[in-house]
């Protein structure tokens, strides 16, 4: 009786390590922090923009999460944080509209 040939197995499935897999991505600045300073400032994005020398766009797309502050702007904005008494997750200052009821 004729036997059957043996299939060949399958490559086994190597993962090679990469930078990409050791490092767990976390950063100082995320969107929402970014955003809440700014409202804490009572700046527009243009405005904060022109404290930070930067472009507004950049402001934005910190604020919706494409991009995250890096390298001295971390910085710039840990030091605007602290100037101005920020901690995160407080609620910005109410509106002097909203003092007067008017």
């Amino acid at each position: 009786m004729p036997t059957m040939p043996r299939q060949p197995k399958p490559p086994a499935k190597i993962k090679y390590p990469t930078r990409r897999t050791h490092r767990a991505k976390t950063y100082e600045w995320d969107a929402e922090k970014v955003k809440a300073l700014r409202e804490f400032l009572g700046l527009t994005q243009t405005q904060l923009a022109e404290e930070l020398g930067i472009l507004q766009q950049t402001v934005s797309q910190w604020e919706c999460g494409y991009h995250y502050p890096k390298g001295a702007s971390v910085k710039v904005l840990s030091l605007v944080a602290e100037k101005a008494k920020f901690n995160y997750g407080e609620q910005p200052p109410p509106d002097e509209a909203a003092k007067t009821g008017s």
